[in-house]
């Protein structure tokens, strides 16, 4: 029975890290979108 606890925990925490990665990736995407427009604007 504890394996499969951990198992399914392991399980999950990839899901979940899996999830934070795509999150990560949208945030640093709309952080260069905004250096981007800032630049243009005169504002670094």
């Amino acid at each position: 029975m504890t394996y499969k606890d951990t198992d399914a925990t392991f399980h999950e925490a990839e899901q979940i890290q899996a999830h934070l990665k795509v999150q990560d990736d949208a945030i640093s995407t709309l952080l260069d979108k905004l250096q981007t427009l800032e630049a243009a604007r005169g504002q670094v």
